[in-house]
């Protein structure tokens, strides 16, 4: 099952997302999507579920396909800074030191994103969900094509356990 999931990047502009869920409980054996064109016989599909498709090629783990588009992109840089350790690191940001690289400017956005994808398998919401694309505004935390479904994303708490 794919459920399209548009999002708004910064500065304009909008980035699609297919999120794919290749298991259920009625099937919980691991499935594989459907092996792409482009990779190379020999070359297997992984178990990572890391899979990022464009208009010019894929990803696949961390390693671009086709051949040829590899070649193009060459040796993509390390521009964010190596750390010795995440914990360290973290605690010299608390003390008002550089920005953690896990800061929450950014790592909160993606984490919205990736979580959106429990949203669409829901029972309760498949016959909603299955026509329709999900339109997440970022700014406002909230699907903004279907209501029911906000109840996921930011439940309601019991009285007194509020955030």
């Amino acid at each position: 099952m794919g459920a399209p999931l548009l999002v708004a990047k910064r500065g304009g502009g909008i980035l699609r997302l297919t999120l794919r869920f290749l298991a259920s409980r009625s099937a919980p054996q691991r499935l594989s999507p459907p092996r792409l064109e482009a990779l190379v016989d020999g070359v297997k599909m992984g178990t990572n579920g890391r899979m990022l498709i464009g208009e010019k090629g894929f990803i696949l783990g961390t390693t671009v396909y086709p051949e040829r588009r590899r070649q193009e992109v060459g040796d993509v840089p390390k521009i964010i800074p190596r750390v010795a350790s995440h914990y360290g690191e973290w605690v010299l940001a608390c003390q008002g030191g550089t920005p953690a690289g896990s800061n929450f400017d950014w790592a909160g956005p993606l984490a919205d994103t990736v979580l959106l994808g429990n949203v669409a398998p829901r029972v309760q919401l498949r016959e909603e969900l299955t026509g329709k694309k999900l339109l997440w505004d970022s700014t406002a935390l909230r699907l903004t094509t279907s209501e029911p479904a906000n109840h996921f994303p930011r439940p309601e708490f019991r009285f007194g356990w509020a955030l």
